[in-house]
């Protein structure tokens, strides 16, 4: 009898760890996503995210800086290493709407390039650039935009655009807006940071103030990086 409940907690203790696997558990969202485009849940994936280490290796802060690294290394290299490493980086980093444009944005480049007789910039194996596909890229981009744009109208700080990474504002102002932001600044409120964006309507020259709220998970991961990094202790001295 005791072996038996025994083994029974056992058993709901690993579903309970499977279940408590955020990694995982986003992981198999963005499979799914992958598989069947048109039943994809961005929105889900997209609040799933700041919950995983891949999120926690750049806390939504330095996302544009290591998606353009990963890709640049794939310029560079052109080896099946550095191809199989960024579609590792895209995997993992599904929910960055950034990823996407820019993934997106190679691809075309590549392409009118190659249109033009001019030498290729993304490797080829022998099957084309079969491991971007660019109507996928850019229907989840479009998707996540539309996410972000649910949160909120960003007309004042209760009813900001929630962001996951620094880069959706600068994205949002862009791609739905299109126009270019005349001042930035950030203020804190209510225990939230906002990033707000001063943006001109290019026919009135109307200025309008857009705010962004800074998903807490990532202000707390800010926060304790940096003070991690405060409390490291001091390199030992060099000695002559």
């Amino acid at each position: 009898m005791k072996r038996a409940l025994l083994a029974a907690l056992l058993v709901v203790c690993s579903h309970a760890a499977l279940a408590a696997d955020p990694d995982a558990d986003y992981l198999a969202m963005v499979d799914a996503a992958v598989a069947k485009p048109a039943e994809a849940k961005w929105c889900e994936i997209r609040a799933r995210y700041p919950d995983t280490s891949f999120y926690h290796a750049h806390l939504g802060l330095q996302i544009k800086k290591v998606t353009m690294e990963a890709g640049q290394k794939m310029l560079n290299d052109k080896t099946k290493e550095s191809v199989d490493a960024f579609r590792d980086f895209m995997h993992k980093n599904a929910a960055a709407v950034g990823a996407h444009y820019y993934a997106a944005y190679l691809y075309n480049w590549n392409n009118d390039l190659v249109k033009s007789k001019v030498d290729a910039l993304l490797p080829d194996f022998g099957h084309g650039v079969d491991y971007i596909d660019p109507k996928f890229e850019k229907g989840a981009a479009e998707a996540l935009l539309g996410c972000i744009l649910k949160t909120g109208d960003g007309r004042s700080q209760k009813t900001a655009y929630q962001v996951v990474t620094v880069d959706e504002a600068e994205i949002l102002v862009d791609k739905y807006y299109n126009v270019n932001p005349v001042a930035l600044d950030n203020v804190k409120a209510d225990g939230h940071v906002f990033d707000v964006v001063t943006i001109e309507i290019p026919d009135s020259k109307i200025r309008q103030k857009l705010y962004f709220q800074l998903d807490d998970r990532l202000v707390r991961g800010a926060v304790a990086a940096e003070l991690a990094e405060k409390l490291k202790p001091p390199l030992p001295a060099k000695t002559p």
